[in-house]
């Protein structure tokens, strides 16, 4: 491969958010859809292998979905995972599920206006 990134697979977990202010979550293994790619600005959430050089699983609350093609969504986790993710962040914890994905979208929007600056 001669771009400047090793490949367009994640090693890592990224955030991005849609033109309609959707947060996504992409997941290691996955390619990062082309709407995505400037936004995943970190080298190192790259990976040095293809696809299906990968160990991947399916995406949690997978399976049944309609349409298949997009990555869960906050939503789509349930409220011990939204918390997890919360903690990890240093954020408050409490509140029902929908509070924890409207913090979790908050966060994720203010990370997003402070990286674009």
């Amino acid at each position: 491969m001669a771009d400047a990134k090793k490949s367009d697979v994640l090693a890592a977990f990224v955030h991005v958010t849609k033109k309609d202010g959707e947060v996504v979550i992409l997941e290691p293994g996955q390619k990062v859809p082309s709407w995505a790619a400037k936004q995943v600005t970190n080298p190192n959430a790259f990976a040095d292998a293809e696809p299906d050089e990968l160990e991947t699983k399916p995406p949690a609350g997978a399976g049944g979905g309609q349409g298949g093609e997009n990555p869960p969504t906050y939503a789509d986790q349930d409220e011990d995972a939204l918390r997890g993710l919360l903690k990890e962040r240093e954020l408050p914890q409490d509140g029902d599920k929908a509070a924890l994905v409207a913090r979790l979208e908050q966060a994720d929007q203010e990370a997003a206006a402070a990286a674009n600056q």
